[in-house]
């Protein structure tokens, strides 16, 4: 069986890599034409391409991200919209490039291409506001508050000609002085590793670099030795990514026979409702000290420990309202390349885990769970598929979707993890708290959770798709409570 899935794998990478040496000389007919014709354009390469896409109405997919920063004080809008201008909007590499660039950017589409052209009239005070409580006729913003914002807010569609992203600024959160920072933004635009080079920007006061003067760079004088070394290396690397590229089809084969009995839709979705609607739900913050504890005394991962977390909340759940489970989760989870490039892009490998999900206790679940999680680590899988989009992102309209949708994953659910474990302030005001949520691209993978945390504490966020009508109303507060309580538990047993 492994045998004959491998050579269609590799039939399947064939007809991709002779497709796009056919889709080439189209692309550079499309690309000398923009260069003459349409000079403002910049064409989308790579994953961001594939999140470039348009729906039947027109509109950029609503692939988002949502972000939330909770501030220990008050921030003036307008103070603000200067800070993100200096810090994020003006920040430039040493090249004299603006690193964060596309924030000024939309998505338009020539001859079949999606391409980056520059904002008409962009007005930061269209992308910046303040929520106005008269306006919406309340007093109070609190938790379920924010919970219906960002609901209403994750499913809102981007409008025609603006640039994908926007902020809001809730100020008097909880009553307290306190201010929250909602950051929203559309994945073809950037990925979540990549935001974080916002927040650093915002947070950390930097003189702007001065252009790179290559000829005068002292790094240029490197020894013959250095040379050596580097050309070693690059041969390395090289024979690596050549054995992952061979090896790839029977690793996928492999990894595709394990998951085939386990590819059960956990609930009913109704085909005929948008897909692109989510419901959200986030946890309390816990300590990263208690994560870090778990991980220290059962010698598992980081990571491991948090997604048991979720894995056990769900398996509970759908056993509460006695929905289908299997006994192996299917997850995506995603990583950032490394070293990650600086600025706004979609660079990470995407890998699939599989896992056990029926165990007898906590320890049991984290002790399965990790060799998973080790097998994504050294797995060329996630690697081999980085380029396969890369390549896929020259073809024209949906044949990119098209040629390398049968080579994805069939997955259960999406699952991301980057703790953001520094100190953030904004004008010394310290940023106390963060919660994420992402809206998935997965036609499969109804539901996600994103970790993320500031402070040394960390917060799951989590999306639903609303099109799910096997499970009852509040179904993903239900998975919420019980992420809770399975961390609570593990924070005992510590003890």
């Amino acid at each position: 069986m492994i045998f004959f899935q491998a050579i269609k794998i590799i039939l399947r990478c064939l007809l991709l890599v002779f497709v796009t040496l056919l889709a080439l000389p189209y692309r550079f007919f499309v690309f000398t034409l923009a260069k003459i014709f349409r000079p403002e354009l910049e064409l989308s390469t790579g994953l961001t391409r594939h999140c470039s896409s348009t729906e039947s109405d027109g509109s950029v997919t609503p692939v988002n991200i949502v972000v939330v920063l909770t501030v220990d004080g008050r921030l003036n809008v307008d103070e603000f919209r200067d800070l993100f201008y200096t810090r994020v909007l003006q920040k430039r590499d040493r090249q004299g490039n603006l690193m964060f660039g596309k924030f000024y950017k939309t998505i338009t589409h020539f001859l079949g291409y999606p391409c980056w052209t520059r904002e008409k009239n962009f007005d930061l005070a269209n992308h910046i506001v303040e929520f106005d409580y008269h306006l919406e006729g309340i007093n109070c913003f609190d938790e379920n508050r924010l919970t219906t914002f960002l609901t209403k807010l994750m499913n809102e569609r981007w409008v025609g000609g603006k640039s994908y992203w926007n902020i809001t600024l809730v100020p008097d959160y909880n009553e307290e002085v306190t201010t929250l920072i909602i950051l929203k933004w559309q994945h073809a635009l950037a990925d979540g590793f990549s935001m974080r080079s916002v927040l650093e920007a915002l947070s950390v006061h930097e003189t702007l670099p001065m252009p790179w003067d290559r000829k005068n760079d002292s790094r240029n004088v490197k020894s013959l030795k250095n040379n050596i070394q580097l050309a070693t290396q690059m041969l390395k690397n090289f024979w690596k990514t050549l054995r992952s590229i061979l090896l790839f089809p029977y690793h996928l084969a492999s990894f595709k026979a394990k998951a085939a009995s386990h590819e059960v839709n956990l609930w009913v979705t109704d085909v005929n409702a948008r897909r692109d609607e989510y419901e959200i739900s986030f946890t309390k913050s816990f300590p990263a000290d208690a994560i870090k504890a778990a991980q220290a005394k059962f010698g598992v991962g980081f990571q491991t420990v948090l997604f048991t977390a979720v894995s056990a909340a769900l398996e509970r759940a759908l056993k509460k309202y006695n929905l289908p489970t299997v006994n192996m989760l299917l997850a995506d989870y995603s990583k950032p390349v490394l070293p990650h490039p600086k600025g706004l892009t979609n660079s990470f490998y995407v890998g699939h885990i599989l896992v056990p999900w029926k165990v007898n206790s906590t320890e049991d679940r984290l002790r399965k769970t990790e060799p998973s999680f080790q097998k994504h680590r050294l797995s060329t899988i996630s690697t081999v598929f980085f380029y396969i989009l890369e390549m896929s992102a020259i073809l024209p309209g949906k044949l990119s979707w098209m040629i390398t949708y049968p080579l994805f994953q069939f997955v259960h659910m999406v699952f991301t993890s980057f703790p953001y474990m520094g100190e953030v302030s904004l004008n010394n005001v310290r940023v106390s708290d963060t919660v994420s949520f992402f809206a998935t691209p997965f036609h499969s993978a109804d539901f996600t959770a994103v970790v993320t945390g500031s402070l040394n504490q960390i917060r799951f966020g989590l999306t639903l798709r609303k099109n799910i009508f096997s499970c009852p109303p509040g179904f993903i507060h239900v998975i919420c409570a019980y992420i809770e309580e399975e961390l609570e538990q593990l924070c005992v047993s510590l003890k």
